[in-house]
């Protein structure tokens, strides 16, 4: 993840006919932003607000993921300002 326009951002590309499982989460911000999960344009999180130097962080596993996609549809991020969120996703497709 090393995002810093406020649009919605493509963390992970759809695979068709599958859904992402995301098993594992980090983002830092450098300012004051919100953030919202989302499969397409469905939110699959409430708004996240992130701080300066501050963050969000998940983890599940295989069996008990954190959050899932819809079928055929992109992890995506929704930022609500331009500034510099970065981290990391783990996800796998099935």
């Amino acid at each position: 993840v090393n995002f810093a326009t406020a649009v919605l951002q493509t963390v992970v590309a759809a695979v068709p006919t599958k859904k992402l499982y995301v098993v594992s989460a980090l983002l830092i911000a450098q300012g004051s932003v919100t953030v919202t999960w989302q499969s397409d344009a469905t939110a699959k999180s409430g708004p996240l607000a992130l701080t300066n130097e501050r963050g969000f962080t998940a983890a599940g596993s295989v069996i008990g993921p954190v959050l899932v996609t819809g079928t055929g549809e992109a992890l995506k991020l929704n930022m609500s300002a331009a500034i510099q969120v970065s981290g990391w996703v783990t996800t796998f497709s099935a």
